[in-house]
Parts: C-alpha cells; sequence; structure tokens
C-alpha cells in the first residue's frame, strides 16, 4: 500500500513538471477548447488535478473570453483550498459556475461543455460541504453554504432543462441527472425533502426527459434511485421505496460495499413493512447485526425483544433516520 501510494505522488509530481508551469497548462486549456475537447478541459478544471494543487499567480491568461475569466476564477479558487479558506474558494468555485452557466447557455445544438459542468458541479458540492462545517465550527448557521451550492445547482440545470428541442445526441439535458443526484444531496442534508418532488417531476413526467430516463449511466441511476427511494419511505409510500432502493442495491457494483451497505439500512426496514425479512447471511456479510434481533423478535412476534433491540441501537437507528419507520 506504502508502494502504491509513493508511487501515485511520483506520478502526479511528474505530471505537474510536464506541464512545467502555468503556461503549458493555458496551452493546454487553449488546445482542448479549439478541438471543443470537454473531457480534456474538464481535467485540466479539476480541483484534483495535480496543477491545481499549487499556487499560481497569473498576471495573463491567453484566452478567449469567458474561459479566461474561468480560469482566473479556478486559480483563485484553487489558491484559497491550499490556504484552507474553503469559504472563499467556495465563493470562487460560485463564480466559475455562473460564467460557465452564461457560456453553455448560448452554445445552441452543442453539449461538448457537459464533462465540464459535471467536474466544476462535484467541486463545488465539495467545497460547499467543507465550508459548511467549517461555518458551524464558528458558530454561524449550518447549511448556509449548501443552500447557495443548491442555488448554483438550479441555475446551471436551468439551462440543460430548456433545452428540449435539440436531438438527443447534442442535447444538454444529458446533464440533468447529474445535476438532480447534487441536489438531493443538499436538499436531504438541509431537510429540504419537499424540493425534490420538481426534479423527480422532471425525470419521471416530463415527456422531454422520459425518452432518456434509462439511458443514463449505471452510477447516476443509482443515486437517482437510492434518494427517491429513501423519499418515497421517509413519506411512507413503501412500495415505491422498495422498488427504487431494490433497484439501487442490485445495480450497484459488487465492490461498492460501504454504498451497498448504505442502500441496505433503508431497504431493510422498508421490505420488513411490506412482509419480507432479511437473510442473516445478508446482515452478516454487510456488518448490519443492529437488525439481528429486530429482525427475529418481527417473525417470533416477541414485542419485548422488538423494543429491547431498537432502544439498544438507538443512536444506529436514529443517525440511519429510520427509527420511526
Amino acid at each position: 500500500k506504502q508502494w502504491y501510494q509513493r508511487r501515485v505522488r511520483e506520478f502526479e509530481v511528474q505530471k505537474i513538471m510536464n506541464f512545467g508551469g502555468p503556461k503549458q497548462l493555458l496551452s493546454a486549456a487553449k488546445a482542448a477548447l479549439e478541438n471543443d475537447d470537454g473531457k480534456e478541459f474538464a481535467d485540466l478544471m479539476s480541483l484534483n488535478h495535480p496543477f491545481s494543487q499549487r499556487n499560481w499567480n497569473l498576471s495573463h491568461i491567453n484566452l478567449d473570453p469567458p474561459f479566461d475569466q474561468m480560469v482566473f476564477e479556478h486559480f483563485q479558487c484553487s489558491n484559497a483550498l491550499i490556504a484552507n479558506d474553503f469559504a472563499t474558494a467556495f465563493n470562487h468555485q460560485c463564480n466559475v459556475i455562473q460564467i460557465f452557466a452564461r457560456m453553455f447557455k448560448t452554445q445552441k445544438e452543442d453539449n461538448w461543455g457537459l464533462p465540464m459542468m459535471n467536474i466544476l458541479i462535484k467541486d463545488m458540492y465539495s467545497l460547499a460541504v467543507k465550508a459548511d462545517i467549517v461555518a458551524v465550527a464558528n458558530g454561524e448557521m449550518a447549511g448556509s453554504k449548501i443552500d447557495a451550492c443548491a442555488d448554483m445547482l438550479m441555475t446551471v440545470f436551468r439551462v440543460c432543462a430548456s433545452d428540449s428541442r435539440t436531438s438527443i445526441e447534442y442535447t444538454k439535458r444529458w446533464g440533468l441527472m447529474p445535476i438532480i443526484n447534487l441536489l438531493f444531496k443538499c436538499y436531504f442534508k438541509t431537510n429540504k425533502l419537499h424540493l425534490c418532488k420538481p426534479l423527480i417531476i422532471a425525470i419521471e413526467t416530463n415527456a422531454a426527459n422520459k425518452d432518456i430516463k434509462d439511458l443514463f449511466s449505471i452510477a447516476d441511476r443509482v443515486t437517482y434511485n437510492y434518494f427517491v427511494g429513501m423519499k418515497h419511505m421517509f413519506e411512507n409510500e413503501f412500495k415505491g421505496a422498495d422498488k427504487c432502493l431494490s433497484f439501487a442495491f442490485e445495480n450497484c457494483l459488487k465492490s461498492c460495499i460501504t454504498n451497498k451497505r448504505k442502500i441496505l439500512i433503508c431497504l431493510i426496514p422498508v421490505k420488513m413493512t411490506l412482509g419480507y425479512m432479511p437473510k442473516v447471511s445478508i446482515l452478516k456479510k454487510y456488518n448490519l447485526c443492529e437488525f439481528e434481533n429486530v429482525v427475529e423478535a418481527v417473525k417470533r412476534g416477541d414485542i419485548r425483544l422488538l423494543n429491547e433491540s431498537i432502544q439498544k441501537h438507538a443512536g444506529f437507528f436514529i443517525r440511519a433516520g429510520i427509527y420511526l419507520i
């Protein structure tokens, strides 16, 4: 493991050395833009890119507008992130998103910027979470940065949702589900589940989007069904919850044990409510021993054991949001 981590660091250092400096990176960015290579430009604009791990002062950015301002804000964001100033980094990333959204909206019959959008919004959400943690530690109200992140996501969402007349190949609607999934995360964190309903309608009932609903990546669909399933569960719509959470669990990669366990924590009480008991082997495989005596109590009709089991693991069930289910 140590050898692997050392090799990763060496690779990242070599990647930075290959770029040499800001001029080389800007040259690569310019080439990507000239070729409409959204994936390459997205990689360069990622806060996880090794080049973004260093502090750069750029006096001149030789790119066409609005990309010059976008890259400038990106470097300001990177510099703030290096200084662990998450609030400032988040604000600069929001500026990047605003510039991108205005640019993306003007591009008709084209969606080459979608890879860039996916990187930018994921980085923004990550910064919002970190900035919110710091804000709470400083005595500020929890969720303020998450709310601001959701507002920026809605800006990009409207750009993608309004592109309803473009052909499937070039439509910006391919960006809807990744945006919606991040909005779900924001709304679940701030307990604003009522705001999820319009997003679900946009995917499930909007005629323009139903044709691509099942064509999104399996990763996006698993995440989407997980959150929709949880929303159904909290609203006591257990059949809908069962359908969505079962899809998420069955299609989640076998190697993603943590994610499958997270899905099961919601799926098990839903299944039990519908009369289906989980096997002990499943509980042991995913380290969900908290459910073992609960399941046994339900099978035997032992109210005393049920109450004792729930109280014993009350902290776990409350944190999972299933205590009252």
